[in-house]
Order: structure tokens, then C-alpha cells, then sequence
């Protein structure tokens, strides 16, 4: 599988080691723009800017990065990288960004970016989970955050909050994917 487009400003050094380390892969598999949100999870510092829709959360430790090629329902390859929560609370009041939008969006390009991705619901997430490694079951409290600003376009990222589950789960596909998508929504 070819590598998914590359940003030209990397991503937190913590967050890259991290992801070179526990996932044994090639960072180039795994876009940049996708990792850089995910620093403030670990490096505790608030974000000034648009990148900052995940504040208020912290990590309690790393699940890994994969890249999938495009199989079956998922029309385009998709990079992941997961990440578990510290939980004991109400994750979802503890984000302080964003536009998050409770389970699978009926319409629009949030619907279409997941269909591409292979995500369009919850058996087919499940199922994505699966091919991932993470064998348990997604909870029933599953938000989306759909990044549509994105100033380099480099790829098209969802990030998907597991309540009950406690992780967060950051997807990217390549910037194809939200071409496709805008004029659905």
C-alpha cells in the first residue's frame, strides 16, 4: 500500500516516538496532520489554535497506529491510531472543543466520509476494530468529530470518542476521500 500524502510540519515529537515505538511501523503510513492533535492528549499544554478540539482529555497510554488497505466496504486505504483514556469521569464534558455529533451521522459528508472509510455504522466500525486488533466490542456512546478546516488538506481525519470504552480513535484518509464528500453534504 502506498503511503498516505505527507505534511510538511511534523507532528509532536513525543506523539511520533510514540507511534515509531508501539506501532513498529513507518511513521510515513500514518499523516502527520492526524497525529498533531493528539500531543495535546499526551504533552498536557492547551492548544491556541483550531487543533484544540480535543482539550480537556488525557491519555492513560498508547493502543498503536496500522495502516489498512482498501478491502470490501472501505473504498480508500485508512490510517488509525488509538488511544486510551484516563477515565473515573464524564469524558465527553471534559472536551472543551469542537464539534462532536453523538453516533453514526445520517447525512451529509460526515456520512459520506465514513462510507468511504468503511465506518458507516456500528458493525462495520466493529468490524474495522477488529482488523485493527481491538477485539472488544465499540460502546453504545460513540462521537464524531469530522475536521473539515484542514489549512494543508494532506488527508481526511475522523476522530471517534468511545465513551464507555474510554478511547479515542483517530482515523485518516487520503485527501481523495473529502473531495469526494463535499458535494454530498
Amino acid at each position: 500500500m502506498p503511503p498516505l500524502p505527507l505534511l510538511l510540519v511534523p507532528p509532536p515529537p513525543r506523539v511520533e516516538k510514540m507511534v515509531q515505538e508501539a506501532a513498529r511501523i513507518e511513521v510515513e503510513t500514518i499523516p502527520p496532520a492526524l497525529l498533531r492533535p493528539l500531543g495535546l492528549l499526551f504533552d498536557g499544554p492547551v492548544a491556541k489554535d483550531a487543533e484544540n478540539f480535543l482539550a480537556g482529555l488525557q491519555a492513560a497510554s498508547f493502543l498503536g497506529a496500522r495502516a489498512l488497505p482498501a478491502t470490501g466496504k472501505r473504498r480508500t486505504p485508512l490510517a488509525w491510531v488509538g488511544i486510551a483514556l484516563r477515565g473515573g469521569r464524564n469524558l465527553f464534558a471534559d472536551l472543551r472543543g469542537g464539534c462532536w455529533v453523538r453516533g453514526f451521522p445520517a447525512v451529509g459528508r460526515g456520512r459520506e466520509l465514513l462510507k468511504v472509510a468503511g465506518l458507516a455504522d456500528d458493525l462495520s466500525f466493529s468490524q474495522s476494530l477488529t482488523e485493527l486488533g481491538i477485539m472488544e466490542k465499540p460502546g453504545s456512546a460513540l462521537y464524531f468529530n469530522f475536521h473539515y478546516d484542514q489549512p494543508t488538506a494532506d488527508c481526511a481525519r475522523v476522530y471517534i470518542l468511545d465513551v464507555a470504552a474510554e478511547r479515542l480513535h483517530a482515523f485518516a484518509l487520503p485527501v481523495s476521500a473529502l473531495a469526494a464528500g463535499k458535494g454530498k453534504g
